[in-house]
């Protein structure tokens, strides 16, 4: 901020384009800064201001300055993208690109890395806008550039062509066209496994990104046992990514729950009990009462199908407890206490406490009724169900 200051003073004693050059570069660092500290309003605040003054510069001599005018665009649709909002994000991309196209017929070798790169990032913002026919022909058009440059350094550029073929893959798994997804997917992930294999920790994210995309396309087209593997490979890859840089734990976690609900519904007790464990490890003190409230209970569920009853007895009171110290709206917490209060009912029928069932039964049934009074219908269902099964005591 001192040097910001210092600049400052400078431009109000001699507005000089070279105090505004070195101004735009602090603007810029600061904006970089607040972007990576998540601090999106000064990030927005700094990157505008460089903007501002480049747009200046650029007026005067385009021939300098429209190179820093595109960067400053860049800037700022990456930030637009960061917080969603993709319409300003393609807005400032594309007069970006405008720029950069007059610039590559300039000078073709200076700048065709650059279009090509900013292209890629425009097919993926058209993803999110869902307009699916103009990221086909962006990203189209930055693979065809990337291959170009691979004929000159196939090293360098292999991993633009495998960000490309991600790009496809997300394209068409968003569309629902997932078998085309698979097969770009999978192309994607080889080119990245054999640069995975020369330098594991620059590419380990990416083997995890595209492994969960993966599991997501074979769930779609109901695949369970590549469905599986893929979870699991993408939960490997993230142990390792968090082992290297902490911000991906949560991403770690995600697949571990992941694979956890998909062994329950297989009924793999052990692997389902192994993964929500290192989920609830990964996340202790990390992630917000209901979540963790809820991986405990699914915990539970899986140790009751293991009989393994005062363990899950253990875990659906510590997930009440957590349960009870949410603040959210009173029917989003009565609902998961009630829930709860219901598995405790049944843990109790099965091991024939019979009182204990009873009581947890009722104290579930009351919540429900409570509910079902604000939304007629809707916990009809489980009011009958614990009603059958306290007649049965």
């Amino acid at each position: 901020m001192d040097s910001l200051n210092t600049i400052r003073l400078l431009l109000n004693e001699n507005p000089s384009i070279q105090n505004k050059e070195e101004y735009i570069s602090v603007l810029t660092d600061l904006g970089n800064l607040y972007m990576g500290m998540y601090k999106y309003d000064l990030a927005e605040r700094y990157n505008i201001e460089a903007y501002n003054i480049s747009r200046q510069l650029a007026d005067i001599d385009s021939g300098k300055y429209s190179e820093g005018l595109a960067d400053r665009l860049n800037n700022l649709s990456l930030l637009y993208f960061s917080t969603e909002n993709h319409v300003l994000a393609e807005e400032t991309l594309k007069e970006a690109l405008s720029i950069l196209r007059h610039l590559k017929e300039v000078n073709p070798k200076a700048y065709t890395e650059r279009l090509a790169t900013s292209l890629l990032n425009l097919g993926f913002i058209q993803i999110s806008l869902e307009k699916y026919t103009e990221a086909e022909n962006t990203l189209s058009e930055a693979l065809s550039l990337f291959k170009q440059l691979m004929d000159t350094n196939d090293s360098v550029y292999i991993n633009k062509v495998a960000n490309v073929l991600f790009g496809f893959g997300q394209l068409y798994q968003t569309k629902g066209e997932i078998i085309k997804s698979i097969d770009f997917f999978k192309e994607s992930l080889s080119i990245y496994h054999e640069l995975y294999n020369i330098n594991p920790n620059a590419y380990v994210r990416f083997m995890a990104e595209i492994s969960a995309n993966l599991y997501n396309a074979y769930i779609n087209i109901n695949d369970l046992d590549l469905a599986k593997r893929y979870i699991c490979e993408a939960s490997n890859y993230y142990r390792i990514a968090t082992d290297l840089a902490n911000c991906l734990w949560e991403n770690f976690m995600d697949s571990l729950i992941i694979q956890g609900d998909m062994y329950l519904e297989l009924e793999e007790y052990e692997n389902a009990e192994r993964a929500f464990k290192e989920a609830l490890q990964v996340g202790i003190n990390k992630v917000d009462n209901e979540l963790f409230a809820g991986m405990l209970t699914n915990l539970a569920i899986i140790h009751c199908n293991m009989k393994k009853y005062a363990l899950a007895e253990k875990e659906f009171n510590e997930a009440l407890d957590y349960f009870n110290q949410l603040t959210e709206s009173d029917s989003m917490k009565s609902e998961s206490v009630a829930l709860v209060l219901n598995n405790l009912g049944e843990l109790f029928n099965e091991t024939e406490n019979y009182e204990k069932a009873q009581q947890k039964y009722n104290e579930a049934l009351a919540i429900y009724k409570e509910l079902e009074k604000n939304n007629p219908g809707k916990y009809l269902e489980k009011i009958n169900t614990i009603c059958a099964k306290l007649t049965k005591i």
